[in-house]
């Protein structure tokens, strides 16, 4: 045979992952990555430094659920089902990192703003530590987010109004 064409063969041969060792292997890093508490802080500051032209969010579900009609000055509660889909740019020389941020929250306290006549209330306040934050890997996993469950009560709290402030 042709030396050039055993080349070629082996060229093809060489780049094709036929045990999918690859794939596996990226997973195992990423997994590896979110589990990192350096690699957890540093993304809570860039959120909160609010470096947009790292991290790039879609939303993957969202669920605001209460009874907003009868809602009255006086406390109610409304329940969040929040899930982001989040690529990270953690390190400039690599591809980013996919993961989900999970906001959750049933009977949250809140209560509301009336204008008198006018037809634009909000809420005016939301207690926003009973809203529980979960990061997940790309394949739904749960993964312990250690730094943010360390975090002061006021880091935790800017945190998740970075992310549900507009939604409520």
């Amino acid at each position: 045979m042709d030396k050039n064409i055993v080349k070629i063969i082996n060229e093809v041969i060489s780049e094709y992952d036929f045990l999918g060792n690859d794939k596996y292997l990226k997973e195992e890093e990423n997994s590896l990555l979110l589990k990192n508490e350096d690699f957890q802080k540093q993304f809570i500051s860039d959120i909160l430094t609010r470096k947009t032209d790292k991290i790039k969010i879609k939303i993957f579900d969202s669920q605001i659920t209460g009874d907003f009609n009868n809602l009255s000055n006086d406390e109610n509660q409304i329940n969040i089902y929040y899930v982001l889909n989040v690529d990270y740019n953690y390190d400039q020389s690599k591809e980013p990192v996919s993961f989900y941020l999970k906001f959750t929250g049933n009977n949250i306290s809140t209560s509301k703003n009336i204008s008198q006549g006018q037809n634009n209330d909000w809420l005016n306040y939301i207690n926003w530590n009973d809203v529980q934050v979960s990061l997940l890997d790309p394949n739904g996993v749960n993964v312990e987010f250690k730094s943010f469950k360390k975090s002061s009560q006021k880091i935790q709290e800017l945190f998740i109004r970075e992310f549900l402030d507009e939604c409520t």
